[in-house]
């Protein structure tokens, strides 16, 4: 549960950064292809939490999902105006980020009563946002 809490927390937070992206014309939620996500929330469940948290406009751009080597090919290409959202412990670290999110949380395991602490961590990266040299 209180894993869940952790998520749901970023995504409210990345959701407040989204109708802060300037210039963005799409976002794409980074994630295995197959398999477990780190975070588990996919492009089209971050867009209800937008909506949820009223911060979803006509002018919003796309939120989709993207595999880890499609967002590395996409990397290498040049993002143009769209940004990612990428659980580096998922899908490795991003070269370059321009902003960071992480939950911490405590659970107990169950099976020697220990308690346990873990985090999850968010990193996006929005071009626009990238400082110039």
């Amino acid at each position: 549960l209180k894993e869940r809490h952790a998520h749901s927390a970023l995504a409210e937070a990345l959701v407040e950064d989204l109708a802060r992206w300037s210039g963005v014309d799409s976002v794409f939620v980074v994630g295995p292809a197959t398999g477990p996500r780190r975070w588990p929330v996919t492009g089209p469940e971050l867009r209800r939490y937008a909506v949820t948290f009223g911060k979803e406009g006509e002018a919003s751009p796309p939120i989709l999902d993207l595999s880890c080597e499609e967002a590395a090919a996409r990397l290498r290409a040049g993002l143009s105006r769209a940004a990612l959202i990428n659980s580096a412990q998922s899908c490795g670290p991003l070269p370059i980020r321009t902003g960071l999110h992480m939950a911490r949380y405590r659970f107990r395991d169950w099976l020697d009563l220990t308690a346990i602490r873990d985090s999850v961590v968010l990193e996006s990266l929005v071009p626009s946002l990238v400082p110039r040299r």
